[in-house]
């Protein structure tokens, strides 16, 4: 008996210290949530205006083709000029970069069928080498009026390149391989089930 006593006045303090820092975790993160959502937000934002400035608004669709519900991430954008024309879609992306997940704005004008560029929303890759996949213009300028959906690759040095082969950055090969991969990947899996249903969310 005495030693349950024992183990018990040692386990209490633990147990106290536990649920004390399992309160402040939580109140940080609840604290927190908004503050990171806004900052999604007004990323995203800017990102549609450097992609195609005359949008002047976005409509956000969720799987199901409805406004997303708080906290769900949204499928698609739908970017509107001012008459309410449709002039692109912007559509969330993200995969394994080479530090950590690259997220990813893509913007796809549905009349062409072209891509009209990325933005990087999100990236830890290597300052001065693999953040140069949203500064070097030579490589994101390859992906303006870009046909797609199509299938991409890195192209080779040295060797002829193909169609859907894109240049890769000297320094940063395993970055922009990422990049490319998870554009690559968005137009065999996202973008076409997207566009099968135009008709339901084009003005």
């Amino acid at each position: 008996m005495s030693e349950q006593k024992t183990n018990w006045k040692l386990m209490l303090p633990l147990m106290l210290i536990s649920g004390i820092a399992g309160g402040l975790i939580l109140t940080v993160v609840t604290l927190t949530r908004p503050i990171i959502a806004e900052n999604r937000a007004k990323a995203l934002q800017k990102a549609v205006v450097r992609l195609v400035p005359e949008v002047r608004a976005v409509t956000p669709f969720n799987p199901d083709l409805l406004p997303p519900r708080e906290g769900e991430q949204a499928l698609f954008y739908l970017g509107i000029d001012g008459s309410g024309a449709g002039l692109a879609i912007f559509v969330p992306t993200s995969g394994q970069g080479y530090q950590d997940v690259i997220r990813l704005l893509v913007a796809y004008d549905y009349h062409k069928k072209e891509m009209l560029g990325f933005q990087v929303l999100e990236s830890k890759e290597t300052p001065g080498l693999g953040d140069r996949i949203e500064k070097d213009i030579t490589f994101t300028g390859q992906f303006y009026a870009l046909p797609f959906p199509q299938i991409l690759s890195l192209a080779q040095r040295g060797r002829p390149k193909t169609n859907g082969q894109i240049d890769g950055i000297t320094g940063a090969t395993v970055s922009s391989k990422a990049v490319v991969r998870i554009l690559s990947q968005l137009g065999t899996k996202n973008l076409p089930g997207i566009l099968t249903t135009q008709a339901r969310w084009e003005p």
